[in-house]
């Protein structure tokens, strides 16, 4: 009797392991299941000729069958899966070909049980492989297409170039063409594959827009939304991955993300290899080699805007002072470094110094936030001959303007934050050692909230000086730190002047021919001060010329305020609209204040921080009769500061509103941290 090898075993015995695998999949013992449909599939007729050792065949698992299908799928062609899976392998192996409905059904429900024990890979491999048994049969293209929705955001999916959105909708609709062509639409899941082509195909309303529209819709979109967006549809994907224009300015706030930090750098290196004209770069929450820093910044030659937040150096990856830099050169124009932790000497202020080695000569703006390292050690080793913008942060440092000023000559905007020491010693002790006008270009001088000064720098404010804001808090500052009598009789000239705040730190009543230099030219618009009696707004408007061209007054008393003499005092300000008041903690504010503000003819604004309850609703509802806008905190700091706009008197902007201008302005000081997210670089 001649020999039969269970593989080849009459058709019979698969339609029995095939029903005793459905009993199985009812009672969800999905692993006896298995075993069963394996029996099913290997006894298929098929399988006759094949003898142990005779001959190698394709396994069912092998991930290149599963990528031939997924290359098909996204290809042009109608037929491009029924050509693939009826052509050889890549991979040489040979593959078996069946038309037996139990063979590709006892595939499909492999997969259905793979699925059913959390493993989607093995589920679509079993799916591909019933399509690449018998193309003409709708039983692969139906699993298929479900196991791929059934498994959206998998890392798979996250890694891959195409969504399984568009992997459904190439499976789907080649295997309608396949079904029609190759096998019979009178298949009991024929009707079952037309009802997924209609839960997946959606009229795609991007793809009738021209192509200018369409870069004018994803330019308002953010980094993350268009990496979403191009896993909607091919024509999705094209438009957007193929227009530089939408990949100047990349921003990924990485924390959203899911994933490992791994994962994080492989996509963030697969768009930048992509992005090759990116000029704006931003990201968080990331660990990167020294040669992927490196490799970023010699990859993107149009960079000119880097800012990096809450990063951390790799811990293979150790730097030094001393080490060598990278040997390269960038043109990076601003550059924001915004870093938490690491005190030791391996941590991440060398790896700002290897950054901006490579910029030091084309470097016009730095913003630099660590609260751990000294910034003394960024400014002593480098020389920034055209660093225009700097912002500072840091804390329970001392800076020393002197090397300041060695190192960064061109400045015009400087702000100096957290609880740093400013010292100014050096220049008070020795100042035949420095010119008398260090900074010629500086036009804005910004000091942050809980700042210490060590001597005076006011008289060191160049004429050119047109923004003094001056947040500092009055236990981390004396008033002699600021003005004593020989600065006061010997009041600088700062004609150009047009803001000047001393928020929190009482000024003296002699304090105002500071301002009469831009009062007398026109240029002062605003004006704010911790004013006791309002003794130096009154000298202001009865001495000297009358104030007439501030249109912004805050006011931060700390003994009261009368409506009578506030509103006498505004007398001298004509052209006022806009009104700050911000007492000092538990100084109280008559709600009669407000109702008078708000009466006042031409306002326009009023900051405050004091009503709530029923005095709240009453001056609101005032303010909504009398067209007047009642905000519910203090005017916001800034930095940097935009001052393109005309200054000289008679020009057309002298009247424009200059609470407006403030929008144009690209970041806040905030008394807590600032980081990368609120400094809007983007919308330049």
């Amino acid at each position: 009797m001649a020999h039969v090898s269970r593989r080849g075993q009459s058709p019979p015995v698969t339609e029995q392991y095939l029903a005793r695998a459905q009993s199985f999949i009812e009672s969800k013992d999905h692993r006896k299941a298995i075993l069963a449909l394996q029996k099913a599939r290997d006894a298929c007729k098929c399988q006759a000729d094949v003898q142990d050792g005779d001959l190698k065949f394709h396994s069912s698992t092998k991930s290149c069958l599963l990528e031939s299908i997924f290359k098909a799928a996204v290809s042009e062609g109608w037929d491009a899966i029924y050509k693939a899976a009826a052509g050889p392998c890549p991979c040489g192996t040979r593959k078996l070909t069946c038309n037996r409905e139990a063979h590709v059904e006892a595939l499909d429900k492999l997969a259905l049980c793979s699925l059913a024990l959390g493993k989607p890979n093995n589920a679509m491999s079993f799916a591909a492989a019933a399509i690449d048994l018998c193309p003409a049969s709708p039983w692969g293209y139906c699993r298929l297409a479900q196991v791929l929705r059934q498994t959206k955001n998998t890392e798979r999916e996250l890694m891959a170039d195409v969504s399984n959105n568009d992997l459904v909708l190439g499976v789907v609709k080649q295997g309608l063409y396949n079904v029609q062509n190759y096998g019979s639409v009178q298949h009991r899941l024929y009707p079952v594959l037309l009802k997924i082509r209609r839960q997946v195909v959606r009229s795609d309303p991007f793809a009738c827009l021209p192509v200018e529209l369409k870069v004018m819709v994803c330019s308002h979109l953010s980094t993350l939304d268009l990496i979403r967006c191009m896993k909607v549809s091919r024509g999705w994907l094209k438009a957007i991955r193929d227009d530089p224009e939408l990949w100047k300015r990349i921003y990924l706030p990485l924390p959203q993300c899911p994933g490992s930090n791994s994962s994080r750098v492989k996509g963030l290196m697969r768009l930048l290899n992509r992005a090759r004209r990116t000029s704006s770069l931003a990201f968080s929450e990331i660990t990167l080699s020294d040669e992927q820093y490196k490799r970023i910044l010699t990859a993107l030659p149009e960079l000119r805007h880097l800012h990096i937040e809450d990063v951390d150096d790799d811990d293979n990856c150790r730097y030094s002072w001393h080490d060598p830099g990278w040997g390269i050169q960038t043109s990076l124009t601003r550059l924001t470094f915004h870093v938490f932790t690491r005190t030791t000497e391996d941590g991440p202020l060398p790896l700002f110094k290897r950054i901006s080695d490579t910029c030091k000569d084309t470097l016009e703006e730095l913003q630099f936030f660590d609260f751990v390292t000294d910034p003394e050690l960024l400014v002593l080793p480098m020389l920034l001959p055209k660093l225009r913008i700097l912002r500072l942060h840091s804390n329970d440092a001392v800076l020393r303007m002197d090397n300041i000023i060695r190192s960064m000559p061109s400045l015009e905007q400087i702000c100096l934050g957290g609880m740093a020491i400013v010292d100014w010693s050096r220049l008070n002790n020795s100042p035949e050692d420095y010119p008398p006008n260090p900074w010629p270009n500086l036009k804005v001088f910004v000091l942050g909230y809980t700042i210490r000064c060590r001597g005076r720098f006011l008289q060191y404010l160049p004429k050119g000086i047109r923004v003094i804001d001056i947040l500092a808090l009055p236990e981390y500052a004396t008033l002699s730190d600021w003005f004593d009598s020989d600065f006061i009789q010997n009041a600088p000239d700062w004609p150009v002047l047009e803001y000047f705040r001393f928020k929190h730190i009482p000024v003296p009543s002699g304090a105002w021919r500071v301002l009469q230099p831009s009062i007398a030219s026109g240029t002062l618009k605003t004006l704010y001060l911790c004013d006791e009696g309002l003794h130096i707004l009154s000298c202001l408007g009865c001495e000297g010329q009358p104030p007439e061209q501030v249109q912004v007054l805050g006011l931060s008393p700390s003994d009261g305020l009368s409506p009578v003499d506030l509103m006498k005092c505004l007398d001298y300000y004509p052209s006022v609209h806009t009104v700050s008041i911000s007492p000092e903690s538990g100084t109280p504010v008559h709600p009669g204040v407000f109702k008078a503000l708000v009466n006042r003819p031409g306002m326009k604004r009023i900051f405050q921080n004091v009503l709530y309850g029923v005095d709240w609703d009453e001056i609101q509802r005032l303010a909504e009769e009398r067209g007047v806008i009642v905000h519910t905190a203090d005017w916001p700091a800034y930095f940097p500061w935009r001052l393109d706009h005309k200054t000289t008197p008679g020009d057309q902007d002298e009247q424009h509103d200059v609470v407006d201008r403030w929008k144009h302005n690209r970041g806040r000081v905030a008394p807590l941290i600032n980081s990368v997210v609120s400094q809007p670089f983007f919308q330049e």
